[in-house]
């Protein structure tokens, strides 16, 4: 992946997390400007409003996700309230 403002975000075949932090706020984008894109791989990017959903909780950074593995579960489902504040992680 590659940022328009960074340049290549993660070398290919790191096997640790990495993270990023933008703190900049000159860092400005107009409705449809590029913003960054993928340089082919198997990357999922999801985006979520707060508190849409609770996640599994086996989830763990580094940790492969299998075909067919739940991944989250809608708030209602969890006791949560859309766009309220709660716990998202799936604990209970």
């Amino acid at each position: 992946m590659a940022t328009v403002w960074h340049g290549t975000v993660n070398p290919p075949r790191v096997r640790e997390i990495r993270e990023w932090l933008y703190d900049d706020p000159q860092i400005v984008l107009k409705k449809g400007d590029e913003m960054g894109r993928f340089l082919l791989g198997s990357t999922v990017v999801m985006l979520f409003p707060k508190d849409a959903l609770c996640f599994n909780p086996a989830w763990a950074p580094a940790r492969p996700i299998r075909m067919g593995e739940m991944m989250a579960n809608p708030a209602e489902r969890c006791g949560l309230t859309p766009g309220g504040s709660g716990d998202s992680s799936g604990r209970t």
